[in-house]
């Protein structure tokens, strides 16, 4: 980033400059820092703006101040006097500060823009348009998905002197965003990815969101579009610019001519300006052709050759645009990001690393950078400042050059030339309770590494998408009062999903309570450093104990459970912070566990004479039916129980006691019994029997396995136990490793469910066995190989769909999924 002086800064942005230096004039500012969890280069140079979202940045001034930061663009005056030796930028608001500064800083480069926008694919042809032109140009580009109204003008303020073009994509989620960030950019060309369901509940229609993603081209010169999205090109074609349409049409500006794929590779001709170009794509999925070709378009138009173009082609294959966690051996989390390495993705994933698990030892293993255009001492000492600011331990590195950053770095433990030397070199189980990335350029094949390393090389995967939790987390609190908290029911496992590493997430959301069932599921998040109250709902009476040392906050059910916890209190009052926290569970009609409202007047009288011991943090109980609306008058009936016992007891304890009710369902159907918290289970991770809802949220649990072999079968031969798989004609049979031991169900076999391989379907054949499955392939033979991806549930067999088949409940579905099955977590920037 260019330097600014202060000076100059406050008249862009249209600043009142408060300082009492006495040397104003050269104030320097080359670092804009809005998260003060982040890793900061210079402080001294640094600006943080106090941004108001979800939270506001001005509660964290003091954060940032203690950090050396001495500049802040703020709209809150009362800090001028905090601080008397910090120099404040105030105006009215500062993310439109923010914006402004961006769009000055885009008028003073002549360099030609892309604008990239759609629903989906905006990230990833991004970076593979950044590769190809990489070539021939030095390209600005955002980090990561940097691309909305902070990340964007966050991203052009990037933009140097040394930049030859800029390649950004630009996204928005409801109306009059793109007006904001469209003049910010000023792009010559606007590529369209495609157009989608993202974000529809903001918009009224589909023509009211493609007009608003269209103001990113009101002053462009180019349009690059697939002729396939009509309704698009309807309004594109109102515009004053050049559209260059590409796909099957005569009439397209690229025509693709012919297109023939196999097992990996798809083969393409196109015609362009009466030439025939071929290309080969290391891929066959629709999406990934969609992107390449808008890409080729791109390339073609900025002038490119065959040749440039196919040769990048492969260094963007399968680019990973995500950082995903596993466990590994020992103790240890792997993060793997080894399919690009560029001295900003590395930052960025330094920082993630840094931030999550801060109190873990940190190794990193580091390819040769090979996307930067900087000298080669300069680029390491950059790479070293990182290393160090982000307080890793061990470096290991991997290619030519980079064993020159031993020179800067002293950490350094160990220097290979290849990934395979590597591999021969480590022991695995040399580092414990550490956090390892795994940081490498594409060609350096640090998949390799995962399996030395991980604790589960298994043969099937749940992934857990952490964007889909933070936007349906999101969404929940948007729907209820700022003032009603969110208690995350995380217990069995996080419904399966891993209850360390969700709780972990969530508290980094914010979550005001954690739920778990018993106290050693408390004891286990206590132990992974999670720092959030816990509610411990059903705690064995054997267990209170652990409640006191461990912090854990008790439902009490019962009067048995009452005494039992003053006792425990009475004999570990050394231990616990007095009055202890108790959360009362009343039976307003579920009856499963709780106090009947009969028992009132026995549990109040107890508890005022417990006074000093216990106090009652909140009153709650379940609701039973709460997704039926058949039974709504018995869910307000409940909730009438819950209120009457609740002010009662307010009454006579004499201070407030708050109190909650509402599930996942209750949440979405009953506003009116939100209280003073909600909690919510499977509605974080998409899941709600309300297809209105559902499509407000993001599926975010996935599981995948691989096929293990192929084999033909005659007509009339059985397949599996029993002989139950018998058909009168020949079949191609996949079998899969997966299983009822992994919590496969049985009712699958036989034909009642199906997997997906290839963008198809197919259906399960025979019994269910305890580590295998089949399922008849002939529809997709020959399209299919021995390790072709198989879904079992995700985003195109949702899990409603699958527990329906399977006779039961997405609850059951999820937490029946074996421990030997891996779990991974996966966060896209």
């Amino acid at each position: 980033m260019i330097t600014y002086q202060a000076i100059n800064l406050a008249e862009i942005i249209n600043a009142e400059f408060y300082s009492k230096s006495d040397d104003i004039n050269n104030i320097s500012i080359n670092e804009i820092v809005f998260d003060t969890r982040l890793p900061i280069n210079n402080p001294t140079t640094a600006i943080f703006f106090a941004l108001k979202g979800i939270q506001d940045g001005h509660l964290f001034i003091d954060e940032a101040y203690k950090k050396g930061i001495r500049n802040f663009c703020i709209s809150n005056k009362s800090f001028i006097n905090k601080f008397l030796d910090a120099n404040f930028f105030i105006v009215e608001d500062t993310l439109v500060a923010l914006q402004n500064w961006a769009k000055y800083h885009r008028q003073k480069f002549n360099i030609p823009i892309v604008g990239i926008t759609g629903s989906n694919g905006k990230t990833i042809v991004k970076e593979w348009l950044s590769t190809t032109l990489a070539s021939k140009f030095v390209v600005a580009k955002n980090p990561r998905s940097y691309n909305s109204q902070i990340g964007l003008p966050y991203s052009v303020l990037q933009i140097e002197p040394k930049h030859q073009i800029g390649i950004f994509e630009v996204g928005i989620s409801q109306p009059l965003e793109m007006g904001k960030l469209a003049p910010i950019l000023q792009p010559d060309t606007v590529i369209f990815t495609n157009i989608g369901p993202a974000h529809q509940q903001y918009f009224k229609n589909i023509d009211e969101k493609i007009n608003e993603k269209l103001k990113l081209a009101e002053n462009a010169k180019k349009f690059i579009i697939s002729s396939e999205y009509a309704n698009v090109l309807n309004f594109v074609n109102k515009l004053p610019l050049q559209i260059i349409k590409w796909g099957y049409r005569d009439d397209d500006d690229i025509k693709i001519t012919k297109k023939n794929a196999n097992k990996w590779i798809t083969e393409i001709e196109i015609n362009y300006k009466n030439k025939t170009l071929n290309f080969s794509l290391p891929f066959i999925d629709t999406a990934s052709i969609e992107n390449a070709m808008n890409v080729i378009s791109c390339s073609l138009d900025l002038g490119l050759s065959q040749d440039e173009i196919q040769s990048s082609i492969y260094q963007w294959e399968t680019i990973s645009m995500r950082l995903e966690s596993v466990h590994g051996i020992n103790g240890n989390i792997i993060i793997n990001d080894f399919y690009s390495n560029d001295i900003l993705s590395l930052s960025i994933s330094l920082q993630y690393m840094s931030q999550k698990y801060s109190n873990k030892k940190k190794i990193v293993f580091l390819s040769d950078i090979l996307e930067s255009s900087e000298n080669v001492e300069v680029l390491y000492k950059k790479i070293a400042d990182e290393l160090t600011k982000n307080n890793v331990n061990e470096v290991y590195t991997i290619g030519d050059n980079i064993k020159k950053l031993s020179e800067y770095f002293p950490l350094v433990q160990g220097h290979f030339t290849n990934t395979e030397e590597c591999i021969m070199m480590i022991e695995p189980d040399q580092w414990s309770d550490s956090v390892i990335l795994l940081k490498g350029a594409r060609k350096f094949t640090f998949e390799k590494l995962l399996p030395f390393l991980v604790e589960n090389n298994s043969y099937a995967e749940f992934k857990v998408s952490l964007n889909a939790i933070q936007h349906n987390y999101q969404y929940f609190r948007s729907i209820i009062s700022p003032n009603t908290g969110i208690i995350a029911m995380v217990k069995a496992f996080a419904y399966g999903s891993g209850a360390e590493d969700i709780s972990s997430f969530l508290e980094q959301l914010g979550v005001d309570y954690l739920g778990v069932a018993f106290s050693h599921e408390g004891l286990a998040l206590r132990k992974a450093n999670i720092n959030s109250p816990i509610m411990v709902m059903s705690p064995h009476l054997s267990s209170l104990e652990m409640c006191i040392k461990y912090n854990l906050e008790p439902e009490i059910y019962s009067f048995q459970a009452l005494e039992q916890m003053i006792q425990v209190i009475n004999e570990y009052s050394f231990l616990a912070k007095l009055p202890f926290p108790i959360h009362i569970k009343l039976d307003t009609g579920m009856h499963r566990l709780g106090f009947m409202p009969e028992d009132y007047d026995k549990l109040s009288n107890r508890l005022k004479q417990v006074s000093k011991l216990i106090k009652v943090s909140t009153v709650f109980s379940h609701f039973s039916a709460s997704d039926m609306p058949e039974h709504d008058d018995f869910t307000r009936l409940q909730a009438k129980r819950l209120f009457d016992f609740t002010a009662k007891l307010e009454n006579d304890l004499s201070y407030k006691i708050k109190k909650h009710i509402c599930n996942t369902h209750g949440v979405i159907r009953f506003p009116e019994y939100h209280c003073d918290y909600v909690r919510i289970g499977l509605g974080l991770y998409g899941i709600t029997s309300i297809d209105e809802v559902n499509k407000k949220l993001m599926p975010a649990v996935e599981l995948t396995t691989f096929v293990s072999q192929i084999r033909n079968i005659d007509a009339n031969e059985s397949v599996g136990y029993n002989r139950k798989g018998l058909a009168d004609h020949k079949r191609v049979i996949a079998t899969i490793p997966m299983g009822y031991a992994d919590g496969i169900f049985r009712e699958m076999g036989n034909g009642n469910g199906y997997v997906k391989i290839n963008n198809k379907f197919a259906p399960i054949v025979g019994d269910i066995c305890m580590d295998m499955m089949m399922a008849d392939v002939t529809d997709i033979w020959p399209n299919i190989s021995e390790g072709d991806e198989v879904l079992i549930f995700g985003e195109d067999i949702s899990i409603l769909d699958y527990a329906k088949t399977n006779n039961t409940i997405p609850y059951q579905v999820m937490t029946s999924i074996s421990p030997r099955v891996k779990r991974s977590y996966i966060y896209f920037f």
